[in-house]
């Protein structure tokens, strides 16, 4: 299992925005909420995107960096 890290923070980017779209739905989406919202996705969309190029030798940094 070398994808750990993949694997975690897929399904916290899944439940992020599942929290998000229930909270926008629900009407009761106030500002911290859309902060702390925010916050969890862009924290986890990185780390989705992001691979550790250390264990990989030969791989190339994502196309963002």
């Amino acid at each position: 299992m070398n994808n750990w890290r993949q694997i975690a923070s897929g399904i916290g980017l899944s439940l992020s925005a599942v929290n998000a779209v229930v909270l926008t739905a629900s009407r009761t989406y106030v500002l911290p909420d859309r902060i702390c919202s925010s916050i969890l996705l862009v924290f986890f969309g990185y780390l989705f995107l992001s691979r550790d190029g250390t264990k990989e030798p030969g791989t190339e940094p994502p196309w963002w960096w």
